[in-house]
């Protein structure tokens, strides 16, 4: 069912008539006199006319309405979103600050491009990246480290603790500079490579939830350990793309490890190693790039305003110091013609009604000279009063509504309420809504919000982009710092020495979207039940753990978890884990195997890591439960486990056919029995073996007799090997609901063909 009624006002008056009249000849046979002056011709054409106008009405709804009825689910159009991308920066500064605004140039058009943090400018370059074990700095790097330099610098997605993170494992940082670094704050930026290891949603913060890694650099003769106040890492262990920011000591450029035989020989660099000290990852992370020396900017530019103040203009308070910048609760007083009648500064702490505006230039006027005021806001234009009033902002804003406020003659500043609708503001509300088209303010009549106060001059901070800025922001791009007093309150006399360089893309933007678009979010939320049910279905599956994952994802997320398949989805999508698997059980509970447990689910959950044998930490399956605890039904009671491991020893004669050679034969069918029964690779499809599957002697036959130079199996035999060492031969193997299965000793015999 559609979330809202179809169309039906598709036919018109004279339609109507005809199609009433053709069907007289069928339920009337006997009348033949089908003038326009017969009384029944004119109770049809009166017929045809009341289903017109319904019709019409039934379907004359309009987008403002649909907003309306869209609000009653919970739900509104997505606002336009800016890009975000990476700028490197070379500057005589040490430290560039956040705020600065530049032009990105190309040929269809121009973006703004606004930088969100301080950057720290050292003039280094990532020129060695490395991962190595917990003892490879025992051996100096001649074992247990992998360059991937190369890798790195073609610009492939590289694994900076390996395929298989632990406690010890290490990724190296080699970073090439003119000298010796000094004391002081280095900026890193890691660039997540995407795909279905990256946590499906972000996590609440910038802190991994089982692993604690540390930094450390490298004097000469020992490791460092950067001091836990001196860091800053938002990228939770390598799994989101942020910022790492270090105060480190100087740091010498020398070489790492053995200068023959080491990995990392001949390399004359600063060295830096993030180190895991505990917990431990749920897949392997995986990074895109990494950088030095480089920031976000978000493709976007504040409202901004440059006005004269006439000499004599009565001027209260002055804006406070805050960073290079000025901050201040800003008040103008225009007139009509948009001079400026008056100014006003306030302490923000004083209005926190208000918004911060940042002060980028201020010349106070005197009683013959005019004054300069260059500020974070736009004057919208100076009220008439009117009901129904419009006004409109400089340019589309994005990302979030603007601030409004107004300032009547003689009067304080007045906030505006930026709301959906104006029907749910009240007559002594000041609210204003935002049209579709990013740049229309609407003020209320008297009823559904106030009428703005004559005289008042309204205002509006917050951001703006282009087209070019909600798309993908990549290279080719050329990049010029604006020339403006923001500018030059940033950077004084170090602006002709700054340069940005666009690096890549972060993430792409996205224009507002419009009511169908809204409409089909909505219908997808509401309906995720269905579909996940659907989907299963159109599978012929039980379990969403028997598809492949990148299916799953494509599905929405449901917001509660009402049946197995809404809890396994859920799971999947436990915000900052990386789950490879999850599998619901209805009335179980693990105390109790084998009995039906009413109002209760177990969900069990199968990470990436470690390799060998997949099994979830303690803080993941904390995490996983906390989150389905959060969404579960009243009266269900909610366990997370890991799955329980089935060691399957597999023993065989193999005949290996004439002019194969046996070893090779054995290692490829030990090989072949190894990853079917794995957690995560194996079973019949290939995605990881089904909780509960049994493992079944005939199947095993079929996998060995298909690897090439196998002639036949003889005498297969399948142990359930427990932890005692003991093992009992079974023909197929019975595996429980929460139970994996793991290879465990295979003896393949090698046999020769006999002559057949």
């Amino acid at each position: 069912m559609p979330l809202f009624p179809p169309v039906t006002d598709t036919l018109r008056w004279g339609d109507l008539v005809e199609q009433g009249r053709s069907q007289l000849p069928l339920v009337a046979p006997g009348w033949t006199d089908q003038n326009t002056s017969d009384p029944g011709i004119a109770l049809l054409e009166l017929l045809a006319w009341l289903v017109e106008v319904d019709s019409y009405r039934s379907s004359a709804i309009s987008d403002r309405e649909r907003r309306l009825l869209l609000s009653l689910t919970g739900f509104a159009p997505a606002a336009p979103r800016a890009a975000r991308a990476l700028v490197r920066l070379t500057s005589s500064r040490t430290r560039v600050p956040a705020g600065l605004v530049a032009t990105g140039v190309r040929s269809d058009g121009t973006v703004p491009l606004t930088l969100r943090d301080d950057v720290v400018v050292r003039g280094l370059a990532v020129d060695a990246v490395a991962h190595a074990t917990g003892a490879a700095a025992e051996d100096d790097y001649r074992t247990g480290c992998e360059d991937l330099s190369r890798e790195h610098g073609a610009g492939r997605p590289i694994q900076p603790f390996g395929d298989d993170p632990a406690v010890g494992t290490c990724l190296l940082v080699g970073l090439r500079a003119a000298g010796t670094v000094a004391a002081g704050a280095i900026d890193l930026w890691c660039v997540v490579a995407p795909g279905p290891w990256v946590p499906e949603l972000p996590g609440p913060t910038d802190v991994h939830h089982s692993v604690r890694t540390t930094w450390e650099t490298w004097d000469g003769t020992a490791w460092v350990a950067v001091a836990e106040a001196d860091t800053e890492d938002r990228t939770a262990a390598m799994t989101r793309s942020g910022r790492v920011r270090l105060v480190v000591p100087t740091v010498p450029l020398t070489t790492l490890g053995d200068q023959d035989a080491g990995a990392l020989a001949g390399r004359t660099l600063a060295w830096l190693r993030c180190r895991i000290v505990s917990g431990r990852h749920d897949a392997p992370p995986s990074l895109a790039a990494l950088h030095v020396d480089v920031g976000e900017v978000a493709a976007a530019g504040p409202y901004t305003m440059d006005v004269v103040v006439p000499p004599g203009a009565p001027v209260t308070g002055s804006p406070s110091p805050a960073g290079p910048l000025r901050a201040a609760a800003l008040a103008l007083v225009c007139a009509q013609d948009g001079t400026v009648e008056e100014v006003l500064f306030a302490d923000p702490d004083d209005r926190p009604d208000l918004p911060a505006v940042d002060v980028v230039g201020w010349r106070a006027p005197t009683a013959t000279l005019p004054g300069r005021l260059v500020a974070g806001a736009a004057v919208l234009g100076v009220a008439l009063g009117v009901p129904d009033e419009v006004l409109r902002l400089p340019q589309p804003w994005c990302d979030a509504p603007p601030r409004l406020w107004a300032v009547p003659p003689g009067g304080a500043p007045v906030p505006i309420s930026v709301v959906a609708d104006l029907a749910v503001a009240g007559a002594q509300d000041d609210a204003a809504v935002l049209d579709a088209d990013g740049v229309t303010v609407r003020f209320g009549d008297g009823r559904c919000g106030a009428t703005l106060r004559p005289g008042s001059t309204v205002l509006a901070a917050g951001t703006w982009t282009t087209t070019t800025g909600i798309g993908d922001v990549r290279p080719p791009l050329d990049v010029r710092l604006s020339e403006d007093a923001r500018t030059v309150a940033l950077l004084s006399t170090d602006a002709s020495a700054t340069r940005m360089d666009l690096v890549g893309s972060l993430l792409a933007g996205a224009p507002g979207e419009d009511v169908p678009t809204t409409a089909a979010r909505v219908d997808a939320a509401l309906w995720v039940h269905d579909r996940l049910t659907g989907l299963a279905d159109r599978h012929r599956v039980t379990s969403l753990d028997d598809l492949a994952l990148e299916v799953v994802r494509l599905t929405g997320v449901p917001e509660r978890a009402v049946t197995a398949l809404d809890a396994e989805r859920r799971a999947l999508a436990t915000p900052g884990t990386s789950l490879w698997r999850a599998r619901a059980l209805p009335d179980v509970d693990p105390r109790l195997p084998g009995l039906v447990a009413d109002g209760c689910l177990t969900v069990a959950v199968v990470p990436w890591l470690p390799v060998d044998r997949p099994e979830p930490t303690r803080e993941l399956l904390a995490q996983v439960r906390a989150d389905l605890a959060s969404v579960r039904t009243l009266g269900t009671r909610v366990f997370v486990v890991g799955p329980d491991y089935v060691r399957v020893g597999v023993a065989a004669t193999v005949v290996v056919s004439p002019g194969g050679g046996a070893e090779a034969v054995l290692a490829a069918a030990r090989d072949a029995v190894d990853r079917f029964l794995h957690p995560v690779t194996g079973g019949p499809a290939g995605r990881g073996w089904p909780f509960g599957r049994p493992v079944r002697r005939s199947e095993v036959l079929q996998l060995l007799d298909q690897v090439p130079g196998v002639d036949r199996v003889e005498g297969l035999v399948l142990r359930r090997e427990p932890d005692d060492g003991t093992a009992g031969e079974c023909g197929d193997l019975t595996i429980c609901a929460t139970e994996l299965v793991l290879a465990g000793s295979i003896t393949l015999t090698p046999a020769s063909d006999g002559g057949r």
